[in-house]
């Protein structure tokens, strides 16, 4: 087998911070410390009743995917939502339907930005952000949101002083 490198791109990608956390987490468990997992895809809410009840009747065997495109009846429902609020334009085929948050960070800096460019990021925020945007050639510009605060805007001028002409 040849000697394989990764490619140049990955090297650019940041680790991720929360998959740095996890050693810490498995060694605090046995040490018997209770740990409170706030990570991603770790939901803290009860899972709906009408939806546990809809999958105790399912009977198609096997669970298909969807249209990569999204379900009709579901874009409908998106665009109409939309036009209600003030986007009377927002056509069903104006609408990308993603497999998650993920995947639609992604293509969404992949479509609008060209590598070099920068995108205004309000902190604390996702932690994938980072790895989105190198992947894309883009570079994120935070602007810290503080907890003492809510988390609420800077003002608009501590904004506008993160805005380059790569923004």
């Amino acid at each position: 087998m040849k000697n394989t490198k990764v490619s140049d791109r990955l090297l650019t990608v940041p680790a991720s911070p929360i998959r740095k956390l996890v050693p810490f987490a498995v060694e605090a468990k046995k040490k018997g410390i209770k740990v409170y997992h706030l990570n991603i895809g770790d939901p803290d809410i009860k899972t709906p009743e009408v939806m546990i009840n809809v999958l105790k009747k399912w009977t198609t065997n096997p669970i298909a995917y969807g249209q990569s495109q999204g379900q009709p009846k579901f874009l409908e429902s998106l665009a109409s939502y939309y036009n209600k609020l003030r986007y009377s334009f927002v056509k069903t085929n104006h609408i990308q339907v993603t497999t998650g948050g993920s995947e639609a960070i992604s293509m969404a800096l992949f479509s609008v930005c060209a590598k070099g460019e920068e995108v205004i990021a309000f902190e604390p925020y996702y932690a994938n952000y980072n790895s989105y945007a190198a992947i894309n050639g883009v570079k994120i510009v935070p602007v810290l949101t503080k907890g003492e605060t809510g988390f609420h805007l800077p003002s608009r001028v501590e904004i506008e002083k993160k805005i380059s002409k790569k923004t």
